[in-house]
């Protein structure tokens, strides 16, 4: 019995006409196509509502919609279950994800991860396979589009919940899977963070868990009798995206009865998705070989860290809105960067973001501003 997990699988402008005829082999090439089709299970990540009603919500980064005419696309790629535990599920508001919903039922097709309000939402599932029952968890980060106690969404990890959930889980099935859409784009590592994380998912039962997210083929680690694959790349995302990460990605096979993995490489070209070259896999584990290292995550994640504190300091300076801003900060060259990173400036910056006190407050006031001030601004 063999299990197949893909990452982001997203018809965008160059793929739709493929997705609406659902014709796999334009979407995936034939090579792909045929190992998909041999899976007992396949279950990939749709990162993307299925709307006819462009409703986009105000968030920061793309609001994303596809035709509900495109699940032919899924169906054609043996899809068997999708999660919708992603930082996309609410991209054109609820009605969007109700949208979602109703074609993936309509159609035959399992989802996970959301629900009405976060008690549905967290609730995971078991599916039975060669005589075995396969848990499948889903959690995600916390951006856009999580659920709350009385609004519907994904299910946003709970650092303090999760773990627990994770382990009484473990108790009802012989092989428990966690997806968790999570981790920073484009870094191929585990950050320290993610990395304590998914160690202690493993630690409280799961077999495997898999980083998605990160449009990044990122790398793995065996862990206390489990498997971490931190970033599995793009499944089929097609765009213009001048990121070398973005363009290719693996399928992860898992056969139940030998419990062996495999690894297929993919290529996204202008048009969809072929079988990629070998030395995406050997990038894979020469990576997995580099995090055995002592410090080198350190090392990696402070490269990675450096290359985004002006970004994030421009954003904390409201130059995102403010053009007068924008242009004292010298329009993108960040010539007063300076100020934000004096030393008593510098302290309260970290006591307010890293101290949880704080913190809290400042996110629950913001959000609770965003509520009352949304349809004004």
């Amino acid at each position: 019995m063999k299990i197949i997990i893909g990452a982001d699988l997203v018809p965008t402008k160059a793929t739709e006409q493929y997705f609406i005829d659902g014709n796999g082999e334009a979407i995936v090439g034939k090579e792909v196509l045929e190992r998909i089709q041999k899976a007992d299970f396949c279950l990939y990540n749709m990162e993307v509502p299925l709307t006819d009603v462009c409703e986009p919500i105000d968030k920061a980064g793309p609001a994303l919609i596809a035709k509900t005419s495109t699940i032919a696309g899924y169906k054609a790629l043996n899809t068997s279950m999708v999660t919708l535990c992603n930082n996309h599920t609410l991209d054109q508001g609820e009605q969007g994800l109700i949208s979602t919903m109703k074609v993936l039922e309509e159609n035959g097709i399992d989802y996970i991860g959301v629900g009405k309000n976060i008690e549905e939402a967290r609730q995971p599932k078991i599916v039975e396979l060669g005589g075995k029952k396969v848990g499948i968890f889903t959690c995600c980060a916390h951006e856009f589009s999580f659920a709350t106690e009385t609004t519907m969404g994904a299910y946003a990890v709970d650092y303090l919940e999760t773990p627990d959930e994770i382990m009484e889980f473990k108790k009802k099935v012989d092989y428990l899977i966690v997806l968790y859409h999570g981790g920073k784009e484009y870094f191929r590592y585990g950050s320290p963070e993610v990395m304590k994380l998914c160690r202690k998912f493993v630690d409280k039962g799961a077999d495997l868990v898999v980083c998605q997210h990160t449009h990044a083929v990122g790398c793995m680690e065996d862990y206390n009798g489990g498997k971490i694959i931190y970033g599995q790349g793009n499944f089929c995302f097609v765009s213009n995206n001048d990121s070398e990460e973005w363009h290719t990605g693996m399928l992860i096979e898992l056969d139940l009865d030998t419990m062996k993995f495999d690894y297929i490489p993919l290529q996204m070209t202008e048009d969809g998705v072929v079988l990629g070259d070998k030395s995406i896999i050997d990038g894979f584990y020469e990576r997995t070989e580099a995090i055995k290292q002592p410090g080198y995550v350190d090392k990696v994640y402070e490269e990675f860290a450096n290359q985004k504190l002006k970004y994030y300091l421009y954003v904390f300076a409201g130059a995102m809105d403010n053009p007068e801003v924008a242009k004292a900060w010298g329009e993108g060259d960040f010539k007063h960067i300076k100020y934000l990173l004096q030393k008593k400036s510098r302290a309260h910056l970290i006591n307010h973001v890293e101290c949880e006190d704080h913190r809290e407050i400042f996110l629950y006031a913001v959000r609770k501003y965003r509520e009352k001030h949304y349809n004004k601004d």
